[in-house]
């Protein structure tokens, strides 16, 4: 949906504001297409923030890939947010990433 026209992705953020829990999780899996032909990074970021700070309590996995054109660009994203973001979603983020790097992500995290 979102990678056949890439002006949905400002929706999609509306989306994961929304009070609608299945427009909240929507949000999440409609980027995911696009994430895997190294599409809407930066909508990924502010959707991972906007779901951070707007609805704790009901986390979807929606972590950036790490296989992105740019191998490093997550890290320092996952950096910042490494201190409220869930581990499950920390360690799923880094899956495909260097071994120096995923330690140096999941460092100092606390286990849930």
């Amino acid at each position: 949906m979102v990678v056949a026209k890439p002006a949905r992705a400002t929706t999609v953020l509306r989306w994961a504001k929304s009070p609608n829990l299945r427009h909240r999780r929507a949000a999440c899996v409609a980027p995911i297409k696009g994430a895997r032909v190294k599409m809407f990074f930066p909508e990924i970021t502010k959707l991972s923030l906007i779901r951070m700070t707007v609805c704790k309590k009901d986390w979807a996995d929606c972590s950036a890939n790490p296989r992105s054109s740019m191998p490093n660009a997550p890290v320092p994203y996952l950096m910042t947010i490494r201190g409220c973001a869930p581990r499950l979603v920390l360690r799923t983020a880094c899956e495909t990433l260097p071994a120096q790097m995923k330690k140096r992500v999941l460092s100092t995290v606390k286990p849930i």
